[in-house]
């Protein structure tokens, strides 16, 4: 054993070992129960020992930029842990036993090859910064609306296509980071706490829900103060993205199309809807009692974070499809009743004009949802008797139809 790394370890809570060129952590480490902080930024190390579980006191681990390709089910043993940078290294899976960390505060794993995120993810309740920017995630959990506090979730620059719904739900989120990304669409729900969104650099988006556009236009939330469309918006008006299926990497369930500006032009529903209709006159569609009974078990569910109520629900107590689709949280709400929609609705496609420090004015495609036919008579009913042509939605409605 080295006599002066054995004393520093007895004598220091914390040790900055950073730029040392270590290829793994000294064996001297392995009795430093008393160690609070571990800085050992810019090493070399590949893997981790599985005796680091014997540091029962660490609050922060700093192993950014090292060659680390995974990390030991041990870690998840470190139940004081409230800082974990792992960024900059070559992980390619997260072990599930990260879900012991329920101290952990933030958590860096950037610039990593990252694919998709153990569902136990969203046991780590006590996240305010998630930073998984610079990886090769497709999709997250639907858990991560478990994460009740976080603060700030970094997800740029990976081939995200969606994000849950349930993420609309955090009640604490301030700031989502989402561009270099490969959105196809949004959630139709606004996001309860009107974070900051970056979604720049989405060339998939070329629409957004009418609630979405409606929050993004109200100057109090000061989303237009930015370049947050830039390289995105442009695909919103007349250069919308043209209806040609070999764009996307797969069709997915829900894609319309329509004409507008002369053009065939292709927007891609959420996934999790199974039904969607046109609105005719003559048509008269209610919700099924399906999606009726969903909407009310959703809604009087007895806790403030329905995702990690429903995710923790024993499997006898719930049809696993339903739980998933609890899990996620509902893909809508109606424009009118306010009601929420799941896998069935009514949609209306028209343009809107936007104003912002990017591109002035132009005409954006929004999405509005109804529940039932009956609720659309009444909102058209509410638009005529407020006089105003130029705000009536109905006025402006583009035909579509259904691909997929």
């Amino acid at each position: 054993m080295d006599e002066d790394i054995l004393i520093e370890i007895q004598e220091k809570e914390t040790l900055h070992w950073s730029y040392r060129n270590y290829e793994e952590l000294p064996q001297e480490l392995e009795h430093g129960i008393q160690v609070q902080d571990l800085y050992m930024k810019h090493n070399k190390l590949k893997k981790l020992p599985n005796w680091i579980s014997k540091l029962v006191n660490l609050s922060i681990l700093q192993l950014h930029g090292n060659k680390l390709q995974e990390l030991p089910d041990e870690l998840g043993l470190l139940l004081n842990l409230h800082k974990l940078d792992v960024g900059c290294n070559c992980l390619r899976l997260i072990p599930t036993t990260i879900k012991n960390l329920k101290c952990l505060n933030e958590l860096n794993l950037e610039n990593n090859s990252l694919v998709k995120l153990p569902l136990e993810f969203g046991l780590l309740t006590a996240l305010n910064v998630l930073i998984l920017s610079n990886n090769k995630i497709v999709q997250l959990p639907n858990t991560i609306g478990c994460c009740s506090n976080l603060q700030e979730l970094h997800l740029q620059s990976n081939n995200i296509e969606n994000i849950p719904n349930s993420i609309i739900c955090l009640p604490n989120l301030k700031l989502l980071r989402l561009e270099n990304n490969k959105l196809l669409y949004f959630p139709a729900i606004v996001f309860f706490n009107k974070p900051l969104i970056n979604f720049s650099n989405n060339r998939s988006l070329n629409y957004i829900p009418y609630e979405f556009y409606v929050h993004l236009t109200d100057i109090q939330t000061n989303w237009m103060n930015s370049l947050f469309f830039r390289n995105t918006h442009s695909y919103f008006t007349c250069g919308a993205i043209e209806s040609n299926h070999s764009y996307y990497n797969h069709v997915p369930n829900s894609m319309v199309e329509f004409l507008y500006c002369g053009k065939k032009i292709a927007i891609i529903l959420p996934e999790t809807l199974k039904k969607v209709l046109w609105y005719k006159n003559n048509y008269n569609h209610i919700p099924s009692l399906r999606e009726m009974l969903l909407n009310v078990t959703y809604k009087h569910t007895p806790s403030a974070n329905k995702t990690l109520y429903y995710y923790e629900m024993k499997a006898n107590h719930l049809p696993k499809e339903i739980k998933e689709i609890f899990i996620n949280g509902p893909t809508a709400k109606c424009n009118h009743c306010k009601n929420f929609i799941f896998t069935e609705c009514i949609i209306w496609v028209l343009p809107r004009l936007l104003r912002c420090t990017v591109c002035f004015e132009t005409d954006i495609l929004t999405v509005v949802y109804f529940c039932s036919t009956r609720c659309i008579n009444l909102y058209k009913n509410e638009e005529y008797v407020s006089g105003n042509e130029s705000d009536k939605l109905s006025t402006l409605l583009l035909n579509w139809i259904r691909i997929k």
